[in-house]
């Protein structure tokens, strides 16, 4: 899914505006997106991950992050398209 300058996106009561593209690469985009004042990194997966996956994803992100040094997920935002 391709997202554009000033889209928004909404999941789970929240509003992510998208304000540039940052990167892309073999999994995806990354974006910078704007919600209530703070700024976000949004990635979107080219295909849809397995169900594997996103449970993984799902644990990581209740575990926390292994070290302050590390990207770590925040939450999952979910799109019907």
């Amino acid at each position: 899914m391709k997202l554009s300058k000033n889209q928004v996106i909404s999941s789970g009561g929240k509003n992510f505006r998208i304000i540039e593209l940052l990167g892309a690469g073999g999994q995806g985009e990354v974006y910078l997106a704007e919600s209530d004042g703070a700024m976000y990194a949004l990635k979107v997966y080219i295909d849809s991950p397995t169900s594997d996956f996103r449970y993984n994803l799902k644990n990581n992100i209740q575990k926390g992050s292994p070290s302050k040094n590390f990207i770590w997920p925040r939450d999952i935002v979910e799109s019907n398209d």
